[in-house]
Formats: structure tokens, sequence, C-alpha cells
């Protein structure tokens, strides 16, 4: 997948800017399938999810996965790719989405 991915400096940069102020909320696991995802306060739509799988003794980024159900708008803001399901949906149980895949916050 990444093979033809060019990435400059500065979008690498920005990147490490991005994450440097991102405080991962929580990590939900699935021990059964081996599958994790590194959560962000849904607040925080800056800072991407990060989808892993286990393979043998060492964590992989599902990044296949990553981009067919995740997007980002034009102010970087995740949310995901509407009608598509993913082996990742038992990490969002509990949160809520709009009809165009951003979480919404339960409290108003």
């Amino acid at each position: 997948m990444l093979k033809r991915w060019k990435v400059t400096p500065s979008q690498m940069d920005n990147m490490a800017i991005t994450y440097g102020s991102c405080a991962p909320d929580e990590t939900k696991y699935n021990p059964v399938y081996l599958y994790a995802v590194i959560r962000y306060s849904i607040n925080q739509k800056q800072c991407s999810l990060w989808f892993l799988q286990k393979v043998g003794e060492i964590w992989k980024h599902d990044l296949t996965m990553m981009q067919k159900a995740i997007m980002f708008d034009n102010k970087n803001r995740w949310n995901f790719v509407p009608g598509v399901s993913h082996r990742y949906g038992f990490a969002f149980t509990d949160w809520k989405f709009d009809s165009r895949g951003y979480p919404i916050s339960s409290i108003n």
C-alpha cells in the first residue's frame, strides 16, 4: 500500500506537531481476534485512530483497513467512510456517529 506513497519532510513535520498535541484516551482490545484500536478523545478529531492487528508476537498497523474506513475533511478531521464496515467496530460501541461518519459527543 505504501510503495507509491511519497511523503515530504514538511508533511512529516506537520504530522509530528499534530500528534505531539494528542493524548491517547484509551486502547480498546479484542482478545479473541487480536485486534486493537488506539483512540483519542472524541473532541480531538485531528488525532486519527490507529487500527492494530497482532500477528504472531508483533502488533502491526492495519493501514489497509484504516485507508478504507477512515477519511479526512478539509480541516484534517477524521471520520468513518459512511457504509464501510470494518472489524474494528468493537472499539466504538460506546460512541455515536452522525450520518457523515463523524463521532459525536453524547454530552450536549
